[in-house]
Parts: C-alpha cells; sequence; structure tokens
C-alpha cells in the first residue's frame, strides 16, 4: 500500500505511454496528401559593375575613359593618359586576335585540303611499286618510300612534320627506282613539298604570335580590371547618395552588355 495515499481512498490508475492506433485512422493518416511546398524564390541577377567578357569589357574601360577626362576626378597612383594607353593596348591586342583567328583558320583549311589530296594521290605511288615489283613484292619498298602503316593500310605520317620529312624520303625513293619520271614523280612532289613546309610555318608563326599575345593581354586586363575597380571606390566616396547613378552614367552596372 502506498503509504502517501489515505486509506480507503482508491489508487491513482498507472498511466501508459502505449497508446492503440485505430488500424483504419493510420491508413487513412497514410493516404492524406502531402501540403505542396511553397516554390523557392528566386533571387534576381545582380548585374555586374565590370563586364567579364572581353569585348564588352573593353567597351566598358573606354566609356570610363572619357568619363573620368569629363570629370576632373584623379588617380593618385594611375594617370589618366597611362590609363588610356591601357585601354588603346587591350583593344589592339584583342583586334589583332580576331585577325590572326580567322587568318589561323584558312592555314587549317588549307593544310587539310592538301592532307586530303596527299593522300588520295600516294595510290599512283602504289601503282607505280605494283606495275614494277608486283602486288606482294610491292609492300615491302613502302617504307622506302617515307609510308608508315596505320591500321591496315600504308600512308604518309599524320603529324605534318613527320609528314614533311617523309615527302624529302618519297622524293628520293622516286629517284632511286627510276620512277622520278611518272606524272607524279619527284618534281610534282617537291611542289606537294614546298606548299607543307610553307602553310605549317605560317601555322607555327601564327602559334607563337597568338601565345604571346594572350600573355600581354592577360597583364593588361588586369591592369586595366584593377584601375576600373579603384575608379568604382573614387566614384562610392565622391557620391555617396547617388553612386550607383553615377555609375550607370560612366558606363558601369549596364543590363545588357
Amino acid at each position: 500500500m502506498n503509504p502517501f495515499i489515505e486509506s480507503g481512498s482508491p489508487e491513482t490508475p498507472v498511466c501508459n505511454d502505449t497508446v492503440e492506433m485505430n488500424p483504419q485512422t493510420s491508413e487513412e493518416s497514410s493516404n492524406e496528401t502531402p501540403v505542396e511546398q511553397i516554390p523557392q524564390v528566386k533571387r534576381a541577377k545582380r548585374t555586374p559593375m565590370i563586364p567579364t567578357k572581353l569585348a564588352d569589357f573593353i567597351a566598358t574601360a573606354e566609356l570610363v575613359v572619357v568619363a573620368l577626362r569629363n570629370s576632373g576626378l584623379v588617380l593618385r597612383w594611375k594617370t589618366l593618359q597611362d590609363f588610356e594607353t591601357e585601354v588603346i593596348q587591350l583593344k589592339a591586342y584583342h583586334e589583332a586576335k580576331l585577325i590572326s583567328k580567322s587568318q589561323r583558320r584558312t592555314i587549317t583549311i588549307d593544310l587539310q585540303e592538301l592532307d586530303k589530296q596527299t593522300n588520295l594521290d600516294l595510290s599512283h605511288i602504289k601503282y607505280y611499286l605494283r606495275t614494277k615489283y608486283g602486288i606482294r613484292q610491292s609492300f615491302l619498298h613502302y617504307t622506302s618510300f617515307g609510308l608508315v602503316k596505320t591500321r591496315e593500310t600504308y600512308a604518309l605520317p599524320v603529324n605534318r612534320q613527320e609528314r614533311i620529312e617523309s615527302l624529302m624520303v618519297l622524293q628520293q625513293a622516286l629517284v632511286n627506282h627510276d620512277l622520278d619520271n611518272q606524272p607524279f614523280g619527284s618534281s610534282y612532289w617537291q611542289d606537294v613539298y614546298t606548299q607543307y613546309q610553307t602553310l605549317v610555318a605560317n601555322a607555327k608563326a601564327h602559334d607563337a604570335s597568338n601565345s604571346d599575345r594572350m600573355a600581354n593581354k592577360r597583364i593588361l586586363k588586369v591592369a586595366v580590371r584593377k584601375t576600373l575597380k579603384s575608379i568604382i571606390l573614387l566614384i562610392q566616396s565622391h557620391y555617396p547618395d547617388t553612386y550607383q547613378d553615377v555609375l550607370r552614367e560612366w558606363g558601369f552596372m549596364k543590363i545588357h552588355y
């Protein structure tokens, strides 16, 4: 008997934490349609003050140069003349790159066409060898003509520098095998050799020039971006209440670049 309960009074029933679930109620609750999730509101994209695309970047820098000249504001660490010179040089590198890209594409197309024609003309060399030595023996002379085995056939190397070297071997082999007077003899392949040399040399010159141009362009872009960021801070300090409007007037924060 519990000492804290008076005699004759009924004992308090024990509370059981286990609650019986009504099977029907449980089934109904499981079939309830879930509450639809509230769609997340997408944040509006902020317009960058300085564009990333190079053409727009240069256009913005040109506008800022003009605005800085007319404003009378001065950067202590960078003169307006130096800033303008960097922008002009950056634009020149960009335009030169576009021209060089077009020229390089032309060289690439010419090389591809020359590859295609050269591969077709090799059939004449193989025909000369079959006629002179027979079908079985002709294969034994392919390597001496600068041809290499590629999959199931013999052809000139794919690498263009190696192809140029193989063309020299081919010309000499035609002389050694008394085939240089044929329509596709030494004189023909000498012309092909010259075309390859010229096109490959031009391609290498363009690639080297473009590599140097890209390095200088990166340096200039970093310098111009640093100046543009400083000008943004300069405008914010001079126009604390209206700096956003002023930035737009100067060419920053354009809606469409």
